[in-house]
């Protein structure tokens, strides 16, 4: 087995019949499910030369793996009333890049995503869709990356205030789900993000981003919204 580059964990919901998972990714060729004892549940496989960033939904629900291609596959996991695991199973696709994807992340609220890409764009998706009955997720909003030399954005997080963090090597810009404005850019650390989340609650009124980097600290940023 390949080392895992990602790894990403959700609580269980026992009112909505979910237990919690783990899902790890390797470089190049699956992702995992795993139970909260370690139990490999299923082999998700994106196929695809190379991955780049996982995402599972906060409810444990969906995961979606960003990856050498233009579109990113997203799967969903069920689970019986029963407790037991139903399985893994492909539910949609976000098709409209131009070229190979390298973040993606989920809102919140389970809702939406948003994806970055080598196409130099961000996009915000309405993921909420009738999926079973061949529904296709929605772009609502197409983004211009704020970088320079054609970069990309390698990390996105996705606020409870509809703030989106996006990270590029040292690097932070927080943009608005609704406008798309610039709303602020952080030099973050001293060396290259490797991990952003938001706190799922506000505090204070205010939306609380903790970010870990190659530098060897985690720090806690606050929005400005």
């Amino acid at each position: 087995k390949e080392p895992p580059m990602s790894l990403r964990v959700a609580p269980g919901n026992a009112a909505a019949g979910r237990r919690g998972v783990a899902v790890s990714l390797s470089t190049k060729k699956d992702a995992r499910v795993y139970d909260m004892q370690g139990h490999e549940l299923a082999m998700l496989e994106p196929n695809s030369l190379a991955n780049h960033e996982l995402a599972l939904s906060g409810d444990g629900r969906f995961v979606a793996v960003a990856s050498f291609t233009s579109e990113v596959r997203i799967w969903e996991i069920k689970w019986a009333q029963t407790g037991e695991f139903k399985g893994a199973f492909k539910a949609m696709e976000l098709k409209g890049h131009k070229s190979q994807v390298a973040s993606v992340a989920f809102s919140p609220d389970n809702k939406r995503a948003v994806t970055a890409s080598k196409d130099g764009t961000l996009r915000v998706w309405n993921i909420d869709v009738r999926y079973a009955m061949e529904e296709d997720p929605k772009t609502t909003m197409v983004i211009a990356m704020p970088l320079a030399g054609g970069r990309c954005y390698q990390r996105l997080a996705f606020g409870p205030n509809n703030v989106i963090a996006a990270a590029y090597e040292n690097t932070i810009h927080l943009l608005s789900a609704t406008s798309g404005d610039l709303l602020d850019s952080i030099d973050a650390h001293d060396a290259g993000i490797t991990c952003m989340a938001w706190c799922p609650k506000l505090h204070g009124g205010k939306a609380v981003l903790a970010t870990s980097s190659r530098d060897k600290r985690v720090r806690l940023w606050a929005s400005p919204q």
